[in-house]
């Protein structure tokens, strides 16, 4: 018997540098009951999963029992007590962003969950800067397109960069 007869990987289409490559992507988007962060998308972080196919970048794929949210980027944003509130669709930029509405979920479920919120990110807006500023979430494609509800990625944005011109 030859030594790819015993080997299970033999017949598959990748190598082993593709299955560290996958092993290392994993470990990056730990899953469990101990994962208490949350990403930008509004969603636990346990609930991403590394796209594979997306060779280019590091792309992830951010699964939810009533469906997929766009996001493509792991972007851990705050640390909570309980992550099964953040399970919400964004519906637009700010208050109707998933994060957001995740959020207010706890904030009416228990005011100790609430106070206990982390934020993992200082309040900078990604696009002119200003750190120490208050933000609003929105999500924007890789391109660099604003949407109103979700998309590839969410950004973090102040008010003047949010509303150009007002």
């Amino acid at each position: 018997m030859s030594e790819k007869e015993n080997d299970p990987m033999a017949m598959l289409n990748f190598d082993e540098s593709e299955f560290q490559r996958s092993e290392t992507l994993h470990a990056d988007a730990p899953r469990g009951p101990s994962e208490k962060r949350i990403c930008a998308c509004g969603h636990s972080v346990g609930r991403h999963k590394v796209n594979q196919f997306i060779k280019e970048r590091t792309a992830y794929i951010c699964n939810l029992p009533n469906g997929t949210c766009p996001c493509k980027e792991l972007r851990p944003t705050i640390k909570v007590r309980d992550t099964r509130l953040f399970v919400r669709k964004t519906l637009g930029p700010g208050v109707a962003h998933a994060l957001i509405r995740g959020i207010q979920a706890v904030k009416e479920k228990s005011d100790e969950d609430y106070k206990a919120i982390e934020w993992l990110m200082s309040p900078t807006c990604e696009k002119c800067g200003r750190e120490e500023i208050k933000v609003s979430p929105v999500n924007m494609s890789f391109q660099g397109t604003f949407t109103e509800a979700g998309n590839d990625v969410t950004v973090f944005l102040c008010d003047d960069c949010r509303y150009p011109g007002t």
